[in-house]
């Protein structure tokens, strides 16, 4: 069934998210997956190798939203997901997720390790 996309519904969050996979090959099994669900100035999105959002998405990260002084929208990353090979792990970047609301935070960081968990227990 990892090969198939599907969609998952937390109701305790009221969070939807949907991964699409592409298709497992014999020996060359990657999970390319592209997501993303935001909570008030707080995202969850997954991301390229060095936190792009173009390219092959193969890691995760939070991220904050805020306005500059034109009002223009533009975020910063909080923390991240590493692949390794028992798993994703978050990193935090410096003592950006102590800046942020620590509740929302950890509902987001939750969410985003069970959705990376599944995807790497998938592969």
């Amino acid at each position: 069934m990892c090969c198939t996309p599907f969609q998952k519904y937390n109701k305790s969050t009221a969070l939807t998210w949907r991964i699409a996979y592409m298709p497992c090959y014999a020996l060359l099994i990657d999970l390319k997956m592209r997501f993303n669900f935001r909570i008030q100035d707080l995202e969850v999105r997954s991301c390229g190798k060095h936190l792009l959002s173009d390219g092959e998405h193969t890691r995760a990260e939070i991220v904050k939203w805020a306005n500059d002084t034109d009002k223009k929208e533009y975020c910063w990353t909080v923390a991240y997901w590493n692949k390794g090979k028992e798993g994703y792990d978050l990193q935090f970047v410096g003592s950006r997720p102590f800046d942020v609301d620590g509740e929302l935070f950890m509902k987001l960081a939750k969410q985003g390790q069970q959705m990376l968990d599944d995807a790497f227990n998938c592969a």
